[in-house]
């Protein structure tokens, strides 16, 4: 699964602190804003299955742990890619102050 996909939580993972919910972004940003468009989407799916209820009723035991939506890119993100992420970064921090957002870059070995 992948950030193209944009209807579809790509993975899940929980531990007995937090919740993360991960998107994979293999993007480069030679289209930059069609890949902001795609950042976009796929964020919004993810905050529709937390705030619709959706997650809640998949895993009901851990809707009181903190969540982190983390952007795992193969590329270096452009300046408004960061600006995107810090701009729902803010808008959580303001409005779902149990949701978080990152993003860090995937680092390939040469």
């Amino acid at each position: 699964m992948s950030i193209e996909e944009s209807k579809k939580i790509d993975y899940v993972g929980i531990n007995q602190d937090e919740v993360a919910l991960i998107i994979s972004d293999h993007l480069d940003w030679t289209e930059e804003e069609k890949h902001l468009q795609a950042l976009q989407d796929k964020i919004n799916i993810y905050l529709s299955y937390i705030l619709d209820g959706q997650f809640g009723k998949q895993y009901p035991n851990d809707m009181s742990k903190p969540i982190k939506i983390k952007v795992v890119s193969q590329f270096p993100y452009t300046e408004n890619g960061k600006k995107a992420i810090k701009a729902t970064s803010s808008f959580l921090e303001e409005n779902h102050p149990n949701i978080s957002i990152s993003q860090e870059e995937l680092h390939k070995n040469a």
